[in-house]
């Protein structure tokens, strides 16, 4: 089931603009559905990584607290990019 963002990009992308999604069988719709989930699902995965990478332990202080700014981010990220689309992951 698709959420309105996900409905939002194939209407942008023109696939369901003038009817071209209804013209789709089945499989080609599930199979575009899937590409965009997957795609999703990637992105997510790049926040995880950047989310609970090892740094050296020879890290300043400083970049230390660089380093924990941006893991808080990316975990923010990720939860926002699940949400916005709505993807269990």
């Amino acid at each position: 089931m698709m959420n309105n963002n996900l409905e939002n990009l194939l209407y942008q992308s023109g696939l369901t603009a003038n009817g071209s999604w209804d013209q789709m069988d089945q499989y080609d719709q599930e199979a575009v559905l899937r590409l965009l989930e997957m795609t999703v699902k990637q992105c997510l995965e790049f926040c995880e990584v950047a989310a609970t990478n090892k740094y050296p332990n020879k890290l300043s202080y400083s970049e230390k607290l660089v380093v924990q700014g941006a893991k808080a981010q990316a975990r923010k990220l990720h939860t926002t990019i699940k949400d916005h689309f709505g993807i269990d992951q």
